[in-house]
């Protein structure tokens, strides 16, 4: 096996890999099997990982545009709501200071308890997204991001806008959680690869703008636009 890697010495391949080129089933001794689907990556012909069903609903069989067009609503999620709720407050840590008659430490309370209630609401979401489906934790995460992001931009005190960020704590949990999942309900094993950078990118990469850009907003701005 490349890189020094040691064989299996018990099972055909190592677990969690699986064939998709015909010729390294013929390889490996495995027979072939007529009934399996079939599609081409590459310009290969190879065996589609996981086998889709006969279900139109199905969504593995689901249009590539319509694929593409969740992933988009699912990245423009991740960027509204998990990349800019934490670090949003960062630039103008030292404004809602002095705003509010508050220390420092109180306003990073507000990212932190914002950030422990999306780790702790997270493996709920997974336990309900089994239950009832990803989509509903979707929408409620949006419906809650919406009603924190509302009683953060009236509130006046600073026990108001810690309870409009702790809301808005449960509300990116899905995002946070669920995408990379839905990546694998949608596509083939060989094509996951492009769609997953693109999740990890707009959970990751986007949230290092966000101290940037709220930088001329809270100079620019009067101090409740932070809210």
């Amino acid at each position: 096996m490349a890189f020094g890697i040691l064989d299996d010495s018990s099972l055909a391949r190592v677990p969690g890999t699986v064939d998709l080129e015909e010729q390294e089933r013929y390889q490996t001794g495995q027979a072939y099997r007529q009934d399996l689907k079939h599609g081409t990556s590459g310009g290969k012909q190879i065996v589609l990982v996981p086998q889709p069903s006969d279900d139109p609903n199905d969504p593995l069989n689901w249009t590539i545009t319509k694929k593409i067009s969740i992933v988009v609503i699912l990245v423009f999620g991740a960027i509204l709501m998990p990349s800019c709720f934490g670090p949003l407050l960062s630039a103008g840590t030292a404004v809602l200071a002095m705003d509010l008659k508050i220390s420092i430490s109180h306003v990073t309370i507000l990212s932190g308890y914002q950030l422990l209630v999306a780790g702790c609401w997270g493996p709920f979401v997974n336990a309900l997204s089994r239950r009832y489906g990803k989509r509903p934790q979707f929408l409620l995460g949006s419906l809650l991001a919406l009603i924190g992001t509302i009683v953060c931009s009236v509130s006046h005190d600073y026990t108001t806008l810690l309870a409009g960020r702790i809301i808005q704590g449960f509300s990116y949990s899905a995002y946070e959680s669920l995408v990379f999942a839905v990546v694998g309900d949608l596509f083939f094993v060989h094509q996951r690869g492009l769609y997953v950078s693109i999740m990890a990118f707009g959970l990751g990469a986007v949230s290092n703008l966000t101290s940037v850009i709220c930088g001329p907003i809270t100079t620019s701005m009067p101090v409740y636009s932070l809210r």
